[in-house]
């Protein structure tokens, strides 16, 4: 279970785009009958998958993964009541959220200090994506779809 973003549009197009790719090589993969083989075809479906969420998208998992855990918010409680009745975030809410981020970075680097580094380079890769994610929404002038 997590937290799922999607700006619509955004993601539509990207799944669109790369969707029968990534069927094709399920497809192959399902048909293999080597391990080569089927290695060869999980790298390509692996490739396809990444390409379909690429644009458009953020995931954030309920368990030690976590980013806004490192912000010391949550979706439920945080984001949640900020959401209208088709879960979507609006704009001003979208903004809301980017700049409570920002105003939390000091809480963020403290948490991450707890961290190995492995997970610094994690969590700091994971909020540039949700950042790069929000920033698209304003540029797009659309709302976030919520699946939380």
């Amino acid at each position: 279970m997590g937290a799922d973003l999607y700006i619509k549009s955004l993601y539509e197009r990207q799944r669109e785009k790369y969707k029968p790719n990534f069927d094709a090589w399920v497809k192959v993969r399902q048909q293999a009958t080597t391990d080569e083989d089927r290695e060869k075809a999980q790298e390509q479906v692996m490739k396809y998958f990444n390409k379909m969420y690429k644009r458009g998208y953020f995931r954030d998992a309920y368990n030690d993964s976590n980013l806004l855990w490192q912000f010391e918010l949550s979706w439920w409680s945080s984001v949640v009541p900020l959401l209208d009745e088709d879960g979507n975030l609006s704009l001003d809410n979208v903004q809301w959220l980017l700049q409570e981020l920002e105003k939390r970075e000091p809480i963020f680097e403290l948490n991450l200090k707890k961290q190995d580094a492995r997970w610094r380079k994690y969590f700091r890769k994971k909020y540039q994506a949700l950042r790069v994610l929000l920033r698209q929404a304003i540029d797009c002038n659309q709302p976030i779809r919520c699946s939380l």
